[in-house]
């Protein structure tokens, strides 16, 4: 059966006496296009800076002024900036990745907005190992360095046995949820030099994070950032839950394969529209979030495997899973650390309610199935077999005739 729409859009109707005067830098899908219709509903005035590229057909409002333009090209994007005649309320910034997006800001925006509200990752955990997991790294060096061993994050391989496969272990799960102030770059320089390498974006991310702290610190720059699990909601363009969705409803014809870290591994995941009313909370509540990192993030913490089971309930079909060591379907996580912890952003933000997880499913559910017929050059992926598309096809044109 097709899963049942539930109408979670557009939920902040309220009108500001003094509309806020808002840029938003891309913005121009998914979480951003979230965002700036909540912002319209509030009657704020938006302003996006972007290349103008059009997502899943999505239509920006006439409501809103649009700048077209690359931050790439650093010149035109720092005049744009210091061009502004007064003071944005709020700058809200989806395409900060690195030094020089971050440096951009620090120069273009001082004096110029009153709110800056950067969209981390919480890929920035994955780069500051918590205290448990630093100090088995660090033990795990000094034995491999005890026995003469090559040390490998992650594994210990003898010199002694250099034709023995390597073993993996299943990963060391941390005993609590991460916590923002627990994002903090170990002092040993090998092992920042190490994460830096596994996960550039989350460094990257971090990098940004640090020259905004210091702004901070030295003229007191108006910040936020925001750290966001893996995030789902329509119009998805990872088309992570998407794919997923397809499998499941391919039942035996492709049975999802996993590793059995879908088990056992408490995750967080986010909703787009939340991130959105996360964001608005966030320069509603202004100068008590300055300076500061949170979480934003669903309140559940399920597994792999009880995210893809509820889905498979919503839309009414029985999962089909295979499961290896390492999986052939990985689409999510992206991180490997496990879920955060959303206390700070329920302690600084009281009216942000994140949404029931199976509700925000029950919106993504539907409009992925809707997505299939509505967009056939998105939904192809190389790794469906042609039975499988063949049945998928089949499968939603019963679901269009119902």
């Amino acid at each position: 059966t097709p899963s049942e729409p539930v109408n979670l859009f557009c939920t902040i109707t309220e009108m500001s006496s003094n509309p806020l005067n808002v840029l938003v830098i891309g913005g121009s899908r998914f979480m951003g296009m979230a965002l700036v219709n909540s912002m319209l509903n509030l009657g704020w005035n938006v302003t996006m800076f972007n290349r103008g590229t059009v997502y899943w057909g999505e239509q920006v409002s006439d409501k809103v002024t649009r700048v077209f333009g690359n931050r790439q090209d650093d010149f035109a994007f720092r005049t744009f900036l210091v061009s502004a005649k007064q003071p944005w309320d709020a700058v809200v910034d989806f395409t900060a990745f690195d030094e020089e997006d971050m440096e951009q800001i620090t120069f273009g925006l001082k004096d110029r907005t009153k709110h800056y509200i950067f969209v981390s990752s919480d890929s920035t955990y994955n780069v500051c190992p918590d205290e448990e997991q630093l100090a088995k790294i660090i033990a795990k060096r000094e034995k491999a360095n005890e026995s003469d061993s090559t040390f490998i994050l992650g594994a210990v391989l003898s010199s002694e046995t250099p034709s023995e496969p390597e073993q993996v272990l299943p990963p060391v799960l941390p005993a609590k949820k991460r916590t923002e102030d627990s994002c903090v770059r170990p002092k040993e320089a090998w092992i920042v030099k190490k994460n830096r390498k596994k996960d550039t974006y989350g460094d990257n991310k971090l990098v940004c994070e640090e020259i905004l702290q210091q702004a901070f610190k030295d003229f007191q720059f108006p910040y936020t950032a925001i750290r966001i699990p893996d995030v789902f909601g329509p119009c998805d363009y990872s088309k992570r839950h998407w794919r997923y969705q397809m499998l499941l409803r391919c039942g035996d014809i492709q049975p999802i394969d996993l590793s059995h870290f879908a088990h056992y591994q408490p995750l967080s995941f986010v909703y787009s529209q939340d991130v959105a009313s996360g964001i608005i909370e966030i320069i509603k509540t202004g100068a008590p979030t300055f300076g500061h990192a949170i979480n934003l993030a669903c309140e559940e913490t399920p597994t792999l495997e009880e995210y893809l089971n509820l889905t498979a309930k919503i839309i009414g079909v029985t999962p089909k899973y295979t499961f290896s060591q390492h999986g052939t379907h990985n689409l999510l996580p992206s991180v490997e650390f496990g879920p955060v912890s959303i206390e700070k952003a329920k302690a600084m933000l009281p009216n942000w309610k994140p949404t029931k997880l199976e509700d925000a499913l029950r919106v993504t559910c539907a409009w992925c199935d809707e997505a299939w017929n509505k967009y056939p050059v998105e939904r192809k992926w190389k790794a469906l077999s042609e039975e499988a598309i063949a049945h998928l096809s089949a499968t939603y044109e019963k679901l269009a005739q119902k």
